[in-house]
């Protein structure tokens, strides 16, 4: 049975997503972590009040995004100049023994060998998604807007 838990990102992964630039608009789900009866649980956003952009109010809420949400702002392929050749690096998801894997894997011109270049498992999809597009945020990768 798929519960809220399994298609968005936990806690950690929210906050890593936040501290990365991640945009913060109108979430689904939300990690309620003022909570005087239950810190750290998961709400829908329609149990908090919301401004004009569908945005809960207060504080101490951290959006706990989706695996599509955060799939959907990962490039298809990155491209960037290493060792005077253009290398290509294609999104890759599948599914691995510890729950799901994201990687980019690599066209490099004039070379028959495909390299993983960048990877991430994790036991959801979002949280693989979430540390893909962390690491990409800090290395300078995802493109601008």
């Amino acid at each position: 049975m798929t519960t809220p838990q399994s298609i968005v990102t936990d806690l950690e992964h929210s906050r890593m997503l936040q501290e990365a630039g991640f945009p913060q608009e109108a979430a689904r789900f939300y990690w309620d972590i003022d909570s005087q009866e239950d810190p750290g649980k998961l709400r829908s956003a329609t149990a908090f009040e919301r401004d004009s952009a569908g945005i809960p109010t207060g504080t101490g809420m951290i959006p706990a995004r989706t695996a599509e949400e955060i799939l959907g702002r990962l490039p298809e392929r990155v491209d960037q100049m290493i060792g005077g050749q253009k290398a290509v690096d294609y999104l890759r998801i599948c599914p691995c023994e510890e729950g799901w894997h994201v990687y980019y894997k690599n066209d490099h011109r004039g070379s028959k060998r495909l390299r993983t270049r960048y990877s991430f498992k994790s036991d959801t999809l979002a949280n693989a998604a979430a540390q893909m597009y962390v690491y990409l945020a800090k290395n300078g990768l995802l493109p601008t807007p």
